[in-house]
């Protein structure tokens, strides 16, 4: 199965009204990690109970986002990593959507990701860009996205080292992102995976 190849990470904060709708998706998945950064010590005897399969991680100092992510990537053992927000849901067959789309690309990128919610195509690229695109193409180059569900080759990620540890929360996947493309790396637009994204949910708090 394609999803052997696949760690799920979620980097969270005061989360705990808007995860499980996140997680609810992801039953059929064997490699799922949370990286609580609240140290809710609650929230990890609620997940434990009702998810046993996840990998849960208390940190007491709140690394914020792009910290929180790294400290996963760096120990994922998996070729693929799907990086999601609390707020983010995505089905199954999407995931596999995803999935599909790295094996035809032959590994031949550093993210894909879904298609968000509401969200016009014109927001990824020029709108002639649009028009002028293949009927029925399945996979677009696209130079940024930010990142709700990005799938990531995490061998080519690690090349970069990840995500800039200085950045603490906002603006850290644009900069990624452009490191990428500055590097000639692919990042792609994939049409027949969607994702919900609640934005600004991820945390109740505004202090994250």
């Amino acid at each position: 199965m394609m999803d052997n190849h696949l760690s799920i990470a979620i980097v969270s904060f005061k989360s705990e009204k808007i995860i499980f709708r996140c997680l609810k998706n992801l039953k059929k998945f064997k490699n799922i990690f949370i990286l609580d950064n609240s140290n809710d010590i609650n929230l990890k005897k609620r997940i434990r109970k009702n998810y046993p399969n996840v990998k849960f991680f208390i940190s007491k100092k709140n690394l914020g986002y792009p910290r929180g992510n790294n400290y996963f990537l760096n120990k994922i053992k998996t070729k693929y990593a799907l990086l999601l927000n609390p707020d983010s849901i995505i089905k199954y067959k999407y995931v596999n959507k995803l999935l599909l789309s790295a094996k035809q690309l032959d590994d031949k990128f550093a993210i894909i990701t879904p298609k968000k919610n509401n969200f016009p195509l014109q927001n990824y690229f020029n709108s002639k860009k649009i028009k002028s695109r293949k009927k029925n193409k399945k996979l677009i180059e696209i130079d940024k996205v930010y990142f709700f569900a990005p799938l990531f080759n995490v061998r080519v990620i690690k090349k970069y080292g990840f995500f800039d540890k200085n950045i603490f929360l906002y603006y850290d996947d644009l900069d990624l992102c452009k490191t990428l493309k500055k590097n000639n790396e692919k990042i792609y637009l994939c049409l027949n995976s969607f994702a919900y994204h609640v934005s600004g949910k991820s945390s109740k708090s505004k202090n994250y």
